[in-house]
């Protein structure tokens, strides 16, 4: 089997020699691929830095170093607050533990920190910032250590998130692409393949792209979105003209 696998990383026939595979090994294939792609992005967001996530967010940096001094609020589980209160500082609304009424706004919450504008969003937890005291953040390099605690406890959440919006796009690929490769073959009388065998081809096929893409992705993240993409489509469509081909021959014999 594994030598069957590594086959179909160059070779068509290898791929339809698989079509029978089965149920759970079909699975465990797809949430390999699954797996593959989501791992750069994984790796990605790890390797994010608090520099990184202030950039995203213009003028953010200077207002949370003015505001914070001045709050006496502290962080835990959950953030505690004398008095909540809201601002308005470089054209973000910065609350604490009070509710928010526009859409760019810097909300420290119970137990979670969000920033959200009309194009970006990043939330963040206190997990690894527990215990500090909101007012002792003066400096850039402890607003720095602070959001990187925020992104460090919310790593977890957003992986989840990579994992399942990766998982639903592998499943949208493989079943469109099945769906196609089964109304193409509609109408041959000889040779028909069914979904179940649709579904083997287009996953198996995505062995190779998504390894290809899952190595490039460590490199350049958006690079490997096009590779894969591209390899797809291509593999798919010389399957395609393979299973076309050789039903066509059949058809005429």
């Amino acid at each position: 089997m594994i030598k069957q696998l590594a086959a179909t990383l160059y070779s068509n026939k290898a791929i339809f020699s698989l079509k029978q595979m089965r149920g759970w090994l079909l699975f465990l294939l797809f949430i390999v691929n699954v797996m593959m792609l989501s791992a750069p992005l994984i790796q990605a967001r790890a390797d994010i830095t608090a520099p990184e996530i202030l950039d995203r967010f213009v003028g953010l940096e200077e207002a949370l170093l003015q505001v914070l001094p001045e709050s006496d609020c502290v962080l835990g589980a959950p953030m505690v607050c004398q008095t909540p209160s809201v601002q308005q500082i470089n054209g973000y609304e910065i609350a604490f533990l009070s509710p928010v009424t526009t859409g760019t706004y810097v909300l420290f919450d119970a137990n979670q920190f969000i920033v959200q504008t009309p194009t970006d969003l990043f939330v963040g937890g206190y997990e690894f910032a527990n215990n500090v005291a909101l007012n002792s953040v003066t400096t850039v390099d402890s607003l720095h250590g602070l959001v990187y605690g925020f992104a460090t406890s919310g790593a977890t959440f957003d992986f989840s998130l990579i994992v399942i919006g990766q998982f639903i796009q592998t499943i949208l690929y493989v079943s469109t692409i099945s769906l196609m490769l089964l109304i193409s073959n509609y109408r041959s009388k000889v040779k028909k393949i069914t979904f179940s065998q649709a579904l083997r081809l287009t996953t198996i096929a995505m062995l190779g792209p998504a390894l290809f893409s899952g190595f490039i992705g460590f490199i350049e993240v958006t690079l490997a979105g096009i590779v894969f993409i591209t390899m797809y489509s291509l593999r798919m469509m010389y399957l395609y003209l393979a299973l076309f081909s050789k039903t066509k021959e059949s058809s005429s014999q």
